[in-house]
């Protein structure tokens, strides 16, 4: 347990209780964390491996959308490791890829051909592109994803 999570260890113990097997050891309920990351090239410095990931969702039983850091040298990389990571355990995690309109139109409609294995896209977030400047890529792009 990393020191972050021994810190939460607090919060998170009860609602394990809550969600515990009954006697059958089957769960009660569940916890979907909508929100995670793996990538370890953030310029913010944030970091987190899929080990890492997976050993902070064990003590809840939880399973989690998963999509790459913000990654300065494009997403193509980063979405195929978490396609992978879903792929390995895909009782855990579900994949989310990222899209950023400013990278070639070849390796974003390689990803709307993958897309039977991600469950969604996500916009890029830290790269401030300006909307209306793509706005074109972005249409393509969401015509793909709604075509697919």
């Amino acid at each position: 347990m990393d020191a972050i999570d021994a810190e939460l260890e607090p919060w998170w113990r009860p609602i394990s209780e809550l969600i515990a097997g009954d006697e059958s050891g089957e769960p009660r309920g569940g916890v979907f964390d909508a929100h995670t990351h793996i990538g370890e090239n953030d310029p913010d410095e944030q970091a987190q491996t899929l080990a890492e990931l997976l050993a902070a969702l064990a003590p809840l039983h939880a399973r989690a959308a998963v999509f790459p850091m913000h990654e300065p040298d494009g997403y193509t990389a980063a979405n195929d490791e978490v396609i992978a990571a879903a792929a390995a355990n895909p009782e855990t995690l579900v994949a989310y890829c990222r899209v950023d309109p400013r990278e070639p139109q070849e390796l974003i409609s390689g990803l709307v051909e993958a897309l039977a294995r991600p469950r969604g896209v996500v916009p890029p977030g830290l790269e401030m592109f300006a909307l209306p400047a793509f706005r074109a890529r972005v249409r393509v792009i969401v015509d793909q994803l709604v075509g697919s």
